[in-house]
């Protein structure tokens, strides 16, 4: 796995949130809603992906917990 690629989303993100909405038009308004809403989404598949790829690969009790469900909750 890319741990860049993580650090790009992030900068990314951090930058989005700087933008200002105060000159933007009630059109693109709606558009970047719709595109936020639509990555909302996409968010939880991947971290289903990434808590069955820990649970294949891995044990609770090598992470320290004693159920599948806590590491899901402290991953949050």
């Amino acid at each position: 796995m890319n741990g860049g690629l993580l650090t790009d989303l992030v900068a990314l993100l951090d930058k989005v949130t700087s933008v200002g909405f105060d000159n933007a038009t009630p059109a693109e308004l709606l558009s970047f809603e719709s595109a936020l809403e639509d990555l909302a989404r996409r968010i939880p598949a991947l971290e289903h992906r990434l808590l069955a790829g820990l649970t294949s690969q891995t044990t609770p009790a090598e992470l320290g917990a004693h159920a599948m469900t806590l590491i899901a909750q402290i991953a949050r």
